[in-house]
């Protein structure tokens, strides 16, 4: 037997921001006062890809799920969603989905360079909603993570600047904000000197930390 038709499902598993590093609370634990914070994750995702889904492709039936402890479902039912073949459904996930390659150590953003598509200048709206909330929640900005957001810049010079600005003892304290506000006018600066696109490497940033994660597989 083969199936006639069947819903069009993507899955989002806060396990692969983990797996990254990129979230430091629990996760996996909904008992856990921190679970809300990891969950922000999760609320990004379904307004970047439930904007991208209507707007994009047309879709209207659209139902989000929460799938237990890791993550969120999302089910476009759809009639011409249902009828979807497997190249077709590929092509829609590879087209929501900015994370190319499979070793995610060196995944490369290649769709955040240059100019950005229209879909990917709408989700960097969502995202810079949620953005600075999430520094703090996560923690970006501590000496003991700040490489994470340094290592997406291509200039080594601009990176040493940033890791060693940034965990020097007077920033210790400092506000998340503070701290994300000097690292984007390091980058600024060294835009300005044509060593690097800053405007580029502050949305890569962004998207690499909270753009949605896509199992395309599913």
């Amino acid at each position: 037997f083969k199936e006639v038709e069947r819903e069009f499902v993507i899955d989002i598993d806060l396990t692969d921001y983990q797996e990254e590093k990129i979230i430091i609370t629990n996760c996996l634990d909904p008992g856990n006062e921190s679970f809300k914070c990891s969950f922000r994750f999760m609320a990004v995702a379904v307004r970047v890809l439930d904007l991208a889904l209507r707007e994009d492709f047309g879709f209207e039936e659209i139902f989000w799920v929460f799938s237990g402890r890791r993550g969120v479902h999302c089910w476009v039912a759809d009639a011409r969603a249902r009828k979807m073949s497997n190249q077709v459904r590929s092509s829609v996930a590879e087209y929501l989905n900015v994370f190319k390659g499979g070793d995610k150590d060196k995944t490369k953003m290649a769709a955040v360079s240059g100019g950005l598509h229209p879909a990917l200048r709408r989700a960097t709206r969502e995202i810079e909603e949620a953005f600075e909330d999430m520094v703090g929640e996560q923690k970006w900005m501590d000496a003991d993570r700040i490489e994470i957001l340094a290592a997406h810049v291509p200039d080594e010079k601009t990176r040493d600047t940033i890791v060693e600005r940034l965990t020097r003892k007077e920033w210790k304290n400092r506000d998340p904000l503070d701290k994300w506000d000097e690292l984007k006018k390091i980058v600024t600066k060294a835009s300005q000197a044509g060593t690097i696109k800053g405007e580029e490497v502050l949305t890569q940033i962004m998207f690499y930390l909270c753009y949605p994660r896509l199992d395309i597989n599913v």
